[in-house]
């Protein structure tokens, strides 16, 4: 098993035997190969449906983004769409943070429009 494999079955593990109602993964993307993206959001999708948890996921790849983008196109995952955000932090001029937050429909435009969400 590569290092990918198994970041991506420690990922659903820890979830699966998660009794909390809040799963926090940071950087999804790492050590992952962008081809199980796709197979790591459905299952992370589904398994929120499924036991009513909230999943916080942090990402530094549009990659991640266009493909949970592309799931929650899929009619199967329509229902996700109302509960999913994009939160994209940033430093200002003033050296204090802001929370820019993007609907479904607005990461999707940002994303097919080669806006850059990742501050």
């Amino acid at each position: 098993m590569g290092d990918g494999f198994r970041r991506f079955l420690d990922i659903l593990t820890v979830i699966f035997e998660n009794s909390n109602p809040f799963v926090l993964i940071d950087e999804i993307e790492n050590g992952l190969h962008y081809t199980a993206y796709k197979g790591l959001w459905k299952a992370l999708l589904a398994f929120a449906r499924q036991h009513e948890i909230q999943l916080l996921v942090s990402t530094h790849s549009i990659e991640t983004l266009e493909c949970l983008t592309s799931i929650l196109d899929e009619e199967t995952y329509e229902d996700m769409r109302d509960y999913t955000k994009v939160i994209a932090l940033a430093k200002t001029k003033e050296e204090k943070f802001k929370a820019y937050n993007y609907s479904y429909e607005e990461f999707k435009t940002a994303i097919n429009n080669d806006f850059e969400l990742r501050r």
